[in-house]
């Protein structure tokens, strides 16, 4: 099969690995930290469940991990302390999801089957006979639904609606609300909310139907600590602090230009798990590019199901970061190919 035309060259690399100015993404930053503290205060006068000092905005993705991109989308997670609120969602968040799958389920299993006219009038007649009857007086004392995560989520959508101008957007997702809103900030952003605990954060993956647990602070601190020991082993020569941060921003960029995805979040995991001399800079003409190959050279030959998520130590970047094997095997194969 013959090799696919040359797509990706040097000028390439070396233009996604540029470092940009986040001064911008911290303006917006700023502004929606002051829009949830307002809101978070509304909600909190109305609802016991809610206290103003236990909500914050905290910045995750390519913001935090210092690897924005041209086409980076800014997130964050939406963070609140209560007991109570967690309780009230985590079961039925999660039951629900079940259920529509069920749901599912039993309408792929069904599909093919045909019943008669006389099976179908006696399922009728058992289905009127088992019918439950409520009553006004089971209306009046039936409880109303527990105060939860979902319903947090919407008041606080609703909260930024009424500051938002018309140049954005809003929409309600599962696990997220998101702000098309490039002509008023320059970026879209999704805020995720999240349970806060001491040293982790409990977030909801629509995809598995449950809350994860997600160490952000910890995954900051794993590439910093990398990042300056790279610095050290450069020390006695030519040096770039940045190197580590380049690196990931050049896989996050083909990436999302090869997969047209920005479920790019394992590239820091991927990147991280690299042995540090593969970021020894021996040379100083082209050596992002040569850094480059070298880590790409790797991971082609490297045993890819050993990679921990540096989000989550006790799963693989397969199980936690949003790639499968394939997926991730086709974008190294791709990166070579058009090489």
């Amino acid at each position: 099969m013959a090799k696919s035309k040359k797509i990706i060259d040097r000028g390439m690399i070396e233009n996604f690995a540029s470092k940009l100015s986040n001064e911008r993404a911290r303006n917006v930053s700023y502004l929606l930290s002051d829009y949830v503290d307002d809101i978070a205060l509304e909600i909190s006068q109305m609802n016991p469940l809610i206290q103003f000092q236990n909500i914050e905005l905290k910045t995750c993705g390519d913001l935090l991990t210092n690897s924005l991109i041209q086409m980076s989308e800014l997130d964050y997670y939406l963070t609140i302390r209560s007991a109570q609120l967690e309780l009230n969602s985590i079961r039925p968040m999660e039951n629900k999801l079940k259920n529509f799958w069920n749901k599912v389920k039993l309408a792929w299993n069904n599909r093919n089957k045909k019943k008669s006219k006389r099976a179908l009038k006696r399922q009728k007649k058992l289905e009127l006979k088992n019918r439950t009857i409520i009553t006004e007086k089971q209306l009046s004392e039936k409880k109303e639904k527990p105060y939860d995560l979902n319903d947090f989520k919407l008041d606080v959508l609703n909260g930024l609606a009424e500051r938002l101008t018309d140049m954005s957007i809003l929409y309600s997702y599962p696990n997220k609300i998101r702000i098309i809103g490039r002509d008023e900030f320059g970026y879209r952003i999704n805020i995720y909310p999240a349970f806060k605990h001491d040293s982790f954060l409990k977030v909801f993956n629509p995809s598995t139907g449950k809350f994860e647990e997600i160490e952000v602070d910890s995954a900051k601190n794993k590439l910093e600590k990398k990042s300056e020991e790279i610095a050290e082993l450069n020390a006695e020569g030519f040096n770039d602090d940045d190197i580590l941060y380049k690196m990931i921003r050049i896989f996050k960029s083909l990436f999302y230009n090869l997969e047209h995805s920005y479920s790019y979040r394992f590239v820091e995991s991927m990147i991280y798990a690299c042995p540090n001399s593969l970021f020894k800079l021996e040379e100083n003409e082209h050596y992002v590019y040569n850094t480059f190959l070298k880590i790409l050279n790797y991971l082609v030959n490297s045993p890819l199901t050993k990679y921990k998520s540096i989000y989550n130590e006790e799963k693989t970047i397969f199980e936690y970061d949003g790639v499968t094997m394939l997926v991730l095997k086709s974008f190294l194969k791709d990166i070579q190919d058009y090489l």
